[in-house]
């Protein structure tokens, strides 16, 4: 079946009918959605799209439910016909010629990767819980990894066999409103399913080792639990910020250079996400597939980390041989080669993942905003930059980038996790010093230029939906306000919040109401993001000028603050539970200025704001003469 929507790329699911969570097969089939699509080295990724530029993006799943279930293929593509062939000869491969020891234990140490992911968590570990309770035993859940670590590639196959069948096979197209082409069932018979056996190909691909494994259950991991963060210096290269947390087997490993899009231009906007990505892709060493295979075969996925003042990458994954896969990041932060096809296909992915920003209903009216309020300056532009800007960029480019935004720089690493002092740092001294390596001041670099000015930028889209964004300028992370516009936020955001009281709860106007506050290392904002049907759009305005005047006119009550202060401090603890948000955060700190005793600090100095605290903040901020607006409107009904 298919369906036409306001979107920009075409998104396909094809789905099989499987048992329930219950039964044997279904680790089967766990492992061999993992094989398919967990990770740079799988199947749907290194073939479908890096080989063979088929798809932009694409993911493997079973949703299982007690009696029943259903395994899930999803991606994005510019070509959804070719891409359903593609994938569909990918499975069939599998039925036919197996998969490798190395993909088979591979996929297992992604699955325990994301398993420990999931219980990092108190929510994670609650739903977990919960869920093998609801089907019989919550004990269930402390043997699943001894059941996948049980599957073997005779039960990987014997599964795609049974149930990843044509005759057991939907498939739904989402497409743009754009394409006019319909297809019956006899139709897709001819256009995919007849096309798929020609299209199977069989690999010669030596095997590499595969160093991680699931942990055993026996060991030892709560040994000192979590301890403070230290610093260490490397004579000639880095800080290095540790914080060792021994709870569960999972390190998160980040380092990160000072800059990157802060020095980007309109003409160059996304070339720091693009060297990023493509160095990804080749050093002298190791091809694409080579770094992609390394990686996950030390049980380790490695992130591009694009932020607003900082970049890099961060490696994360099971701690036991979380060192190799450390050796091979220091081979793409050192020697990347940038190669001309690798450039253009990595292309590809970012203006896809510029076209998903512009379907998302969220992030697209913000970044609209960020451009109302900010400008010229860098934080007006995503991590992704511009359609135009992405397109010119050059092998050459990328090159000088490389050589003048990165190479020379002392990075900053920081490292959560279960990790002994600096023991996954030592190895890899040699490589991080060097006297040529010169420190970075971001702090020098010019604060955006805002105008005292009110301004509202309006964009057109075919949803039966809009959504508002009305802000401000704000302050910078390590401004004196920021714990007061924290609390402001948790008093007019959220449920039982007064702009959503106001707007949702009692006028019931809109979907959806919240207050955002972000703080960068030059500027920061104060916004907020309402979501309503289009017929609404006055009133909601009305509505939300109305309450922001009686803030201003009558302040907080001692009640409301007491309340926001407990809740932000809840919300930044829970911000916390995972390693790696606990690296970014730290490394924003750092980046900010603000330093690490700030995270530290952050209880007892929400705790210190008062109503008096947060009406003067609202006076400061929230000024009519300040105000920005961006809306994508929506068409009525």
């Amino acid at each position: 079946s298919w369906q036409l929507g306001p979107i920009e790329q075409n998104h396909v699911a094809l789905g099989f009918h499987t048992p329930g969570f219950l039964t044997d097969d279904a680790r089967g089939l766990e492992v061999l959605a993992a094989i398919l699509g967990e990770g740079r080295a799988s199947i749907l990724n290194q073939y479908v799209r890096d080989e063979k530029g088929l798809i932009t993006s694409g993911s493997a799943n079973l949703q299982a439910f007690q009696n029943l279930g259903f395994f899930e293929i999803d991606f994005e593509t510019a070509k959804p016909l070719e891409a359903q062939i593609g994938v569909l000869a990918e499975v069939e491969g599998i039925k036919k010629f197996g998969v490798t020891n190395e993909q088979l234990a591979r996929a297992k140490a992604l699955i325990a990767q994301s398993r420990y992911h999931e219980i990092e968590t108190v929510s994670g570990m609650a739903e977990d819980l919960a869920h093998h309770e609801a089907l019989g035993d919550w004990k269930r859940s402390l043997s699943y990894l001894r059941a996948i670590q049980k599957v073997s590639a005779d039960d990987v196959i014997r599964v795609a066999k049974k149930y990843l069948v044509f005759e057991n096979l939907s498939a739904f197209e989402y497409l743009p409103e754009s394409v006019t082409r319909t297809l019956t069932e006899s139709d897709y018979l001819q256009a995919v399913l007849d096309k798929v056996a020609s299209a199977i190909e069989q690999r010669a691909i030596q095997e590499l080792p595969v160093a991680a494994e699931i942990p055993s259950a026996d060991d030892s991991l709560t040994h000192d639990l979590v301890k403070p963060v230290e610093k260490r210096s490397i004579l000639r290269g880095p800080d290095v910020y540790i914080i060792e947390d021994h709870r569960l087997p999972l390190v998160s490993f980040g380092l990160f250079y000072p800059g990157g899009r802060l020095y980007e231009s309109p003409k160059n906007a996304g070339i720091t996400e693009l060297m990023l990505r493509t160095a990804l892709r080749g050093t002298q060493r190791f091809n694409s597939e080579d770094i992609a295979r390394r990686l996950e075969n030390a049980g380790a996925r490695i992130q591009v980390v694009n932020q607003p003042d900082f970049f890099g990458y961060l490696v994360d994954g099971l701690s036991g041989k979380l060192g190799q896969a450390l050796e091979i990041l220091m081979d793409i932060l050192q020697q990347p080669v940038f190669q001309e096809d690798d450039l253009e296909k990595e292309k590809v992915l970012q203006l896809a993942r510029i076209k998903n920003l512009r379907e998302n209903n969220y992030a697209y009216p913000v970044s609209v905003f960020m451009q109302t309020l900010f400008g010229e300056h860098a934080y007006a532009r995503p991590a992704a930059g511009t359609e135009a800007a992405v397109q010119s960029i050059t092998k050459e480019d990328l090159q000088t980038w490389f050589k003048t935004n990165q190479r020379p720089l002392v990075p900053t690493i920081v490292v959560v996790g279960d990790t002994q002092g600096t023991g996954l740092v030592a190895p890899l001294a040699d490589m991080l010093t060097n006297e040529d390596l010169h420190e970075r001041e971001i702090g020098s670099l010019p604060s955006p230029n805002l105008k005292a000015e009110t301004k509202e930028a309006v964009e057109n889209t075919s949803r039966q939906q809009t959504a508002l964004v009305y802000g401000y300028p704000g302050i910078s992370r390590s401004g004196n306000d920021r714990y007061g516009l924290v609390v402001l936020q948790n008093i007019v955001s959220g449920l039982g919040g007064r702009f959503f009281d106001a707007i949702r709860e009692k006028q019931g106007l809109a979907y959806t109401v919240r207050t955002e506050t972000t703080f960068f290392s030059k500027a920061g904002a104060v916004y907020t993001y309402v979501a309503f049907s289009p017929e609404n759009e006055t009133q909601v305005k009305e509505s939300l000028e109305k309450e922001i005047n009686r803030l201003l006119k009558d302040g907080v009550t001692a009640d409301e603050v007491r309340k926001a202060i407990a809740y932000s401090i809840g919300e930044h603890e829970i911000g916390l539970q995972t390693r790696s948000a606990t690296v970014l955060e730290y490394s924003r700190s750092i980046y900010s200025g603000e330093g690490v005793e700030g995270l530290a600090n952050y209880a007892r100095f929400i705790r210190g704001v008062t109503p008096e605290q947060v009406k003067k903040t609202a006076e400061a901020y929230l000024k009519p003469q300040l105000l920005r607006g961006a809306i994508v409107r929506g068409v009525k009904k």
